[in-house]
């Protein structure tokens, strides 16, 4: 008993060492991360583990050692909780880089997924294999000189083969496969499918949404294949190991890969004969934008310059009413599926919903320019 209170004492003496710079995340009884600074003024994080609950991730951290995740410095336990000393890693979350600019090219994504495909083949290569089971932006920073760190094993486990399901629930909503809520047993797989979540979200700067399906975004046909693949429900269908998702990312063609901010980004992955059998319908479409401009030109002869630019313009109007949504939508004009949030989630209703707006503001603009016509012309063609 005796040494047991003399043990508290001097791992509260421990705790005092470390003075609160910064609470991170506070999640009430299971814990907290805090940055602090040790007596000597090095900056350390500290986290908070309720005793009660399985602390996996002191025992994950002591046996790894590498750069690519935080050194433990000390471990010590104080009533309710232990203590987890760990380094703190320089560099910036991969979620507030995506927040400053928003998405990554693929030429600036795939170094960077390399390396963390690396760490995290470090840990499936361990003796007993070691599951992040959290892999996702605001857990992997990007260090100064281009290194790739993962951090937050507080949800990780050690896969028994012999297992059939989790005893724990943990995990992100988005990032997260189908068998870490409970419907088998998580294994390497369960990362690749994190992995393919997060390279997502740094090609189109949108997080993933739980239970979404992967849709087109704007790259290359075979990198395309391989994220689908990755993010498949059901574990059998995703890439066997990270070496095999390696394996495959090293066979994508970057320089297929459309161009950034290209007019048409969906329509240029597709095959030469797709293209070439839609070129008659652009070539319809311009023509009747030809025919609708002589047609005006036409119906404006006799009467002044304004009505002449006025039944242009109407004309005009008219026909992006019409065809717009197409090009727009369908084509990914301008790529507005990927650039505008408010078709990131049913984008289909959508869609619908601004094409049926859009088509009711051109009519009343066209009602308004028809008002704005010289009086000799609208007698005219009302005859």
């Amino acid at each position: 008993m005796k040494n047991e209170i003399n043990a508290l004492m001097a791992n509260m003496a421990r705790e005092e060492s470390y003075a609160l710079i910064e609470v991170l995340s506070d999640r009430g009884k299971f814990g907290c991360t805090e940055k602090v600074r040790a007596d000597d003024g090095e900056i350390y994080i500290r986290k908070y583990l309720p005793v009660e609950i399985d602390t996996s991730e002191i025992e994950i951290l002591k046996q790894l050692s590498h750069p690519a995740f935080p050194k433990v410095i000390e471990t010590y336990r104080i009533p309710t909780w232990e203590v987890l000393i760990e380094e703190l890693l320089p560099g910036e979350s991969l979620e507030d880089h995506l927040q400053a600019v928003g998405k990554l090219t693929v030429d600036q994504a795939l170094p960077l997924f390399n390396r963390l495909l690396d760490a995290v083949e470090v840990l499936h290569k361990q003796p007993e294999p070691i599951i992040h089971r959290d892999i996702k932006p605001s857990n992997i920073i990007c260090g100064p000189n281009g290194e790739v760190h993962l951090i937050d094993f507080g949800t990780s486990r050690i896969y028994k083969e012999a297992g059939e399901k989790d005893t724990v629930y943990l995990g992100t909503p988005g990032y997260a496969p189908p068998e870490q809520f409970g419907f088998s047993q998580t294994d390497v797989r369960t990362d690749i499918y994190a992995l393919g979540m997060t390279l997502i979200h740094m090609l189109t700067g949108t997080p993933p949404r739980r239970g979404e399906k992967v849709g087109d975004i704007e790259v290359a046909q075979g990198l395309l294949s391989i994220v689908k693949k990755a993010t498949e429900l059901e574990p059998s269908r995703r890439q066997r190991s990270v070496s095999q998702l390696k394996v495959e990312l090293s066979k994508v063609k970057l320089e297929r890969v459309a161009k950034k901010n290209h007019i048409f980004p969906k329509h240029r992955n597709w095959p030469v004969g797709v293209k070439l059998a839609l070129l008659p319908v652009h070539l319809f479409v311009f023509a009747i934008f030809v025919v609708a401009f002589l047609d005006g030109y036409e119906r404006a002869q006799g009467f002044p310059v304004d009505d002449m630019v006025l039944e242009q313009l109407s004309n005009a109007l008219m026909l992006t009413a019409t065809f717009g949504p197409i090009y727009l939508f369908v084509f990914n004009l301008f790529n507005l599926n990927n650039r505008w949030k408010i078709l990131q989630k049913n984008r289909l209703a959508a869609q619908l919903m601004i094409s049926i707006a859009y088509f009711f503001l051109v009519v009343i603009l066209i009602v308004i320019i028809e008002s704005l016509h010289s009086l000799e012309f609208r007698e005219f063609h009302l005859l």
